[in-house]
């Protein structure tokens, strides 16, 4: 893949994609809130490069997986790897993500363009 990944995920192509759902595939994520949004640690299978394939996670509101179409509706994203120097293994942060105490939030790790391969759900501390 070139290295010269687009800006933000493409939602217009998530209606002309089929999502696939490989999870349990050695990707795993663990999140927390952060005073602005979340961090998310994440283990991917040892030769995959997170940074060269594009993959990124998003945050969503609720217990669940939105179902495929409503996959664009995430609260925020991040790239998984901002810069070239990230490992199979990291912690990505998604800013800007506003939460509330008590409440669910599901995060998603997808690697390009929307196949879901890991997924945490996280209740924001009260």
């Amino acid at each position: 893949m070139s290295q010269n990944r687009p800006a933000e995920p493409d939602i217009d192509e998530l209606s002309d994609t089929t999502v696939q759902h490989k999870t349990g595939s050695g990707y795993s994520i663990t999140g927390h809130t952060t005073d602005d949004g979340f961090a998310v640690h994440y283990e991917t299978p040892d030769r995959h490069e997170p940074y060269g394939d594009w993959d990124w996670i998003a945050v969503y509101r609720g217990n669940e997986v939105p179902d495929d179409a409503d996959l664009g509706n995430y609260i925020n994203w991040n790239w998984t790897c901002p810069n070239e120097q990230c490992g199979h293994t990291g912690i990505a942060t998604i800013p800007n993500a506003a939460h509330e105490s008590g409440e669910a939030y599901t995060l998603v790790y997808f690697t390009w363009k929307w196949n879901v391969v890991a997924t945490d759900t996280i209740t924001a501390p009260a």
